[in-house]
């Protein structure tokens, strides 16, 4: 979840936003529940950019950041509102009004960029998690053939002109290059684009107990 945020995750973010403020207002509890909220939304993912840079991991930075902007908006956005509706905020002038009517506008614009974005994001996550199973489906049924074949894991990376599908296979035999090639065959028909199909091999033996 750190590094693949969704549309889902704002939905979170704007849910412990609510509940810090409820907090807050609230008599008889104490407000370090709310900072543990917020705490548990902010850290990780910050945290999990930190990682990313230090390991030059560009796509992990990048996902936590935007994680991490998401869940920062969407506490601040439903915090301000629940305060409103409390009313809970001390008498303004009118340049206060006007000024706090802006920062609403800017957050919520701040929002909505990163609803947008998550939402592309999601798109892509779940292109990419059908395109999986697809690859795994095909790949099960291609070896169905063969004796002691368990295909443990399929990870699919889709560039602009090919798709890279990365394959780990307990076999008790080997698999032929032809049979690769059959298969990369086979997922470039059903996944529409050329396919740079690698298989991992993990060799399994039976051995029986006896004299």
């Amino acid at each position: 979840m750190r590094t693949q945020p969704t549309i889902f995750e704002l939905f979170i973010a704007l849910a412990v936003g609510f509940v810090g403020a409820f907090v807050v207002v609230w008599p008889g509890l104490t407000s370090a529940i709310a900072g543990v909220a917020i705490a548990v939304a902010l850290v990780p993912p910050l945290a999990t950019v930190g990682i990313g840079l230090a390991s030059k991991a560009w796509y992990v930075s990048g996902s936590a950041l935007l994680l991490y902007l998401t869940n920062l908006f969407a506490v601040v956005l439903a915090a301000i509102l629940f305060f409103i509706f409390a009313d809970f905020e001390p008498p303004a002038t009118e340049i206060g009004q006007q000024r706090k009517k802006k920062r609403i506008v800017y957050t919520l614009v701040l929002v909505a960029f990163v609803a947008v974005m998550l939402t592309i994001v999601t798109g892509q996550t779940v292109h990419v998690d059908n395109q999986r199973d697809v690859a795994q489906e095909v790949i099960a049924s291609s070896l169905r053939d063969f004796l002691g074949i368990d295909v443990r894991d399929v990870s699919v990376r889709e560039r602009r002109v090919t798709i890279e599908v990365d394959a780990v296979v307990r076999a008790s035999q080997n698999i032929d290059r032809s049979k690769v090639n059959a298969i990369a065959q086979k997922l470039q028909s059903v996944l529409g684009k050329e396919v740079s199909l690698h298989i991992t091999i993990v060799p399994t033996y039976n051995i029986s107990s006896g004299g």
